[in-house]
């Protein structure tokens, strides 16, 4: 009985007093700022074999909605410091794309496809793309989405699996 007393007031002491620590998320490696308000979150950047996957976490801290960001994934890409070399998202054998959520897009008379994520007052959502890895030797590089400012100098980490 007394444990059991125990365990629920470091309950109610962690939900009432670090509500904050609790229930933040996950923690951001770089925040970048876009259109009406917006955040985008690096949340990360990982090399596993010959690939780089990045996820991202757009929130919306405003008190209204937000109807929708596209991002075409043509314009979505990574540039290292070695060589300012430019990467783009991958695509399967199948030719899809490696990134979620997918959205078909259309501008003019032509079809794209896009990561489209749609953020409500105070939400947030996550989403990732893959890319090829950079080449040995490069530690550092700048991951450029659209309408927001590039995240510089950003550190891959590799999968520990």
């Amino acid at each position: 009985m007394k444990t059991s007393v125990s365990v629920l007031c470091a309950l109610m002491v962690a939900l009432f007093l670090l509500p904050g620590e609790v229930f933040a998320g996950p923690s951001a490696l770089q925040t970048q700022y876009g259109p009406d308000g917006l955040e985008l979150d690096l949340l990360s950047a990982k090399v596993s074999g010959n690939v780089l996957s990045v996820s991202m976490m757009l929130r919306n801290p405003n008190e209204k909605g937000y109807p929708g960001v596209t991002f075409a994934l043509e314009e979505v890409n990574y540039i290292d410091n070695v060589k300012s070399q430019k990467y783009s998202v991958l695509k399967d054998e199948k030719g899809k794309w490696l990134a979620a959520p997918l959205a078909e897009l259309a501008r003019g008379n032509e079809k794209l496809f896009g990561t489209s994520v749609t953020v409500g007052p105070g939400k947030r959502t996550v989403f990732w793309y893959k890319f090829p890895a950079p080449p040995e030797g490069v530690t550092k590089i700048e991951i450029n989405i659209p309408e927001f400012s590039p995240f510089i100098d950003t550190t891959m980490g590799e999968d520990q699996h």
